[in-house]
């Protein structure tokens, strides 16, 4: 009898040691989140970018002057370093425009958290993005 108890004793702290990290485990799963939701957990972080804009980076400026406004649909990950990762490209609007400088600019980027996400969650952000110049 006291045996059963044992095991018993020992399944229930084996369940609970599961279900804490399980729950451990979902809460660094990363929240999906659209373009302006993303907002509300991370802010660019100038500071942690490189100090030189890339070529294929600055090339976006020369397409959006070119095109007007292109429109980039994409998902990333912005994991809880606040770096870019795991892009997933989707379209780009004009289609013949050339993704890969759009997609740099993307990855080129670094976050801080808001201090809404002081405990840095990871955010899957997704949705489509335009790049334009505003009109004067």
């Amino acid at each position: 009898m006291n045996q059963q108890r044992i095991i018993a004793w020992l399944c229930i702290l084996l369940l609970q040691a599961l279900l804490a990290s399980a729950c451990v485990a979902a809460d660094q799963m990363p929240r999906d989140v659209s373009q302006k939701e993303v907002k509300q957990y991370w802010r660019p972080a100038q500071e942690d970018m490189a100090p030189k804009m890339p070529p294929l980076v600055r090339a976006v400026f020369e397409l959006v002057d070119k095109h007007g406004r292109v429109v980039l649909d994409y998902e990333v990950t912005i994991n809880e370093k606040g770096v870019p990762v795991d892009f997933k490209f989707k379209s780009i609007t004009p289609a013949h425009v050339d993704p890969k400088p759009f997609i740099a600019s993307v990855m080129f980027y670094r976050y801080r958290p808001t201090p809404q996400n002081s405990a840095r969650r990871p955010v899957r952000v997704h949705g489509p993005k335009p790049y334009f110049i505003p009109k004067k």
